[in-house]
């Protein structure tokens, strides 16, 4: 194939700003870890809630407001947690009226918090120590006229029993069932009718093949209806599920499996079930969307903004002999199952990150917000130790755009790849998008030809974010290679 160098010439903008409608971006709160677990929209705003360590290695809750830009207009610490809490992915935010309830759910204890978004204030409003030490929160909820949560009971993790926890007044009632393999737990809660509730658990009937279970509970915590998925997957926990308006119960997990060498795999599992008439589907999108063997999984779905399927969102890392790197990754499914489109994304070279996004909502505009974290742990330029929360807005296509007054560079030069840079002039954040079907590598030089960051892209619709703030005003050439080292092209960007 003949060398090709593609040089473009461009007229510079105004040196003043350049905006974005669409964006990646991160943004730390407070000392080195910042997790991103959940996220919820707010008019044109989002609240986001997660995880801050300080430089101590104390562990803070916090919630943040940020407006349609991705801006952040305030933030939340609430106060140290003392006791030893599981936060993760069960930290959950609820919006009524104008608050956003934040809690935060472990063994024996759940901290539930009131946030008045509007004017920057929180409160506590219920701490609960149960009574039951070995209960295991997983989903609270404000339902009805009581707050629900959900988990399991368990001695010493290895005999769970499903469980949920109801708190009215003063008044506390609870919900126990036992599976026969003693593996069972409650994910996630939804209003169904005005005094009845859909729990989605997983239920272990056969040895190793958890079944994606749905019971139908009363105000009472009496059980009304169960109904068991056909499927015999080796799941692990369900990370997020919905209860679309159709009535169907849609859930993300993971499948685990013995490859040929007698190792677990993991791999995402996307399962609905209607609870009306129990039709139900499997499909395991994320998997044959990546060239390589890889761990990835879903932490977040929600109905697609045009009512013609789900979006998820999550993460891959693929990891072999020679590799491992990952991206934070979103796709949308149809009602069907099938797979509509699957994105990857990338703040830094993903050769030395770990990427995830961990909750997606929708933005007025008919696109999608997401929210999770970057964990760069490579003592690299342009690496940063730690963990930092991770922004993503797109259009209803999963794709990042330029708005109208961003200059883009575009390369299209044959059917294997296309290529986009902007915006340019650029003076904070570059962003690069690509189609190909075939390997990347990339290089950024500056016009003296030293290189001042490379990465790899594979074979995806995939976007890369790189901070130039740093950089000097002048002339850069991002240049770009197939996987036999011969130069394709490159793009001249101006830093202004």
């Amino acid at each position: 194939m003949k060398e090709t160098l593609v040089l473009l010439w461009l007229i510079f903008l105004s040196s003043t700003s350049i905006s974005q409608k669409y964006f990646l971006k991160t943004d730390t709160i407070m000392g080195w870890g910042n997790l991103a677990y959940g996220i919820e929209r707010v008019g044109d705003s989002y609240v986001v809630g997660g995880t801050a360590i300080n430089l101590e290695g104390r562990h803070h809750m916090f919630m943040a407001l940020y407006d349609q830009f991705g801006e952040r207009i305030h933030e939340t610490s609430l106060p140290e947690i003392e006791k030893i809490l599981f936060l993760d992915s069960s930290n959950e935010i609820v919006i009524d009226n104008d608050k956003a309830y934040w809690s935060s759910v472990g063994t024996g204890s759940f901290i539930i918090y009131e946030y008045d978004y509007q004017n920057n204030l929180f409160s506590k409003i219920d701490t609960l120590e149960t009574h039951e030490t070995d209960f295991y929160g997983l989903h609270y909820s404000q339902l009805g006229s009581g707050s629900l949560i959900t988990g399991f009971f368990t001695k010493d993790f290895t005999n769970n029993d499903f469980g949920i926890y109801k708190l009215e007044d003063d008044s506390l009632s609870t919900l126990r069932v036992a599976d026969p393999q003693n593996s069972s737990y409650g994910a996630r809660i939804f209003q169904y009718t005005d005094s009845t509730y859909v729990v989605t658990s997983e239920y272990d009937d056969c040895d190793l093949c958890g079944r994606l279970r749905i019971y139908i509970v009363d105000d009472d915590l009496n059980v009304l209806d169960t109904i068991t998925s056909n499927n015999d997957y080796r799941r692990w926990r369900t990370r997020d599920a919905i209860l679309d308006e159709y009535g169907n119960v849609v859930s993300c997990s993971l499948h685990s499996f013995l490859n040929e060498d007698s190792l677990w795999n993991n791999e995402p599992l996307i399962t609905r079930i209607n609870i009306h008439d129990r039709t139900e589907w499997d499909t395991k999108i994320g998997v044959v969307e990546n060239e390589h063997r890889l761990e990835s999984g879903w932490w977040g779905i929600i109905e697609a903004t045009d009512d013609d399927g789900y979006v998820l969102a999550g993460s891959a890392r693929i990891r072999n002999d020679t590799q491992d790197f990952s991206y934070a990754t979103l796709a949308k499914i149809s009602v069907d199952g099938d797979s509509v489109w699957y994105r990857r994304y990338s703040t830094i070279d993903s050769t030395h990150a770990h990427h995830q996004f961990r909750d997606v909502t929708t933005t007025p505009d008919g696109g999608y917000m997401a929210v999770g974290y970057d964990d760069c742990h490579a003592p690299l330029v342009g690496c940063d130790f730690g963990f930092r929360i991770l922004l993503l807005k797109t259009d209803k296509d999963g794709l990042i755009e330029p708005d109208s007054i961003s200059s883009v560079v575009t390369i299209d030069e044959d059917v294997d790849f296309s290529i986009m840079a902007y915006p340019n002039p650029v003076i904070k954040t570059l962003y690069i998008q690509h189609s190909a079907k075939q390997n990347l590598n990339y290089s950024l030089l500056n016009s003296q030809g030293q290189l001042l960051h490379s990465f790899r892209g594979g074979i995806s619709d995939e976007t890369f974010i790189i901070d130039v703030s740093s950089y000097t005003r002048g002339t850069y050439f991002l240049a770009y290679k197939n996987k036999e080292g011969q130069l394709l092209g490159a793009k001249k960007v101006m830093r202004l």
